[in-house]
């Protein structure tokens, strides 16, 4: 049987981590399965949702990670996850922005399975999938690092460097999702917590600061 699994994930690092988590929690143990990551600030969400509407086949399941709900486009977010969840599909939406826990009754309503919970982070609520990863030592680290990036934590090393390298790379272009399919990929498949990408891209970020404080001078 082969799965496709759908994600949606909030751009920063607690969103990526969660995403790869719970892709991590499937993949292993369904080998065949198939990935589809997409990427939502919340008022893209419906964008976002339409895509997924779109896939071809569609999958079996989509997860929201991370994504507070938005009321600016509620009612469009609504209404496609209504169209999703008729579909056969299994909708579940993980997050921990109060925004969302309000709307948790009416998520329920439309058959989408919620794990809305107040916490520090996204990654806080998948944190209990490890055991199901391909590789639950790695994964928590990567669950420590994004812990610490959405409650502003001090780790220890090395984890404090990858937190750095990870947390820059991701600032020096907010919209490059390609990027972010990349170091989700590698974490994935090679669990190297700081991808090659991440370094050069987190030196050049250190590049363009310096630069502004400068002309800030």
């Amino acid at each position: 049987w082969l799965m496709l699994l759908a994600v949606i994930a909030h751009r920063d690092l607690d969103g990526l981590v969660s995403a790869a988590v719970i892709i991590s929690s499937r993949v292993s143990s369904n080998p065949e399965a198939k990935y589809w990551l997409g990427f939502a600030q919340p008022h893209e969400l419906p964008r976002v949702l339409a895509e997924v509407a779109a896939l071809s086949p569609p999958p079996d399941e989509l997860f929201i990670v991370d994504v507070a709900a938005d009321s600016s486009t509620w009612y469009e977010t609504r209404s496609s996850l209504e169209r999703l969840v008729s579909a056969g599909i299994k909708v579940t939406w993980v997050d921990h922005h109060p925004s969302t826990l309000r709307r948790v009754e009416e998520l329920g309503r439309l058959g989408v399975v919620t794990v809305v919970e107040e916490a520090g982070s996204g990654a806080t609520l998948v944190r209990r999938l490890l055991p199901q990863t391909q590789d639950p030592e790695f994964f928590e680290k990567l669950v420590r690092v994004a812990e610490a990036f959405d409650n502003a934590e001090a780790l220890e090393e090395p984890l404090a460097s990858a937190l750095e390298v990870l947390a820059d790379a991701l600032a020096l272009e907010p919209t490059d999702d390609t990027f972010r399919r990349q170091v989700v990929a590698v974490w994935l498949r090679n669990r190297v917590l700081v991808p090659e990408d991440a370094v050069m891209r987190s030196e050049e970020a250190a590049k363009v600061f310096e630069d502004l404080l400068r002309r800030a001078q």
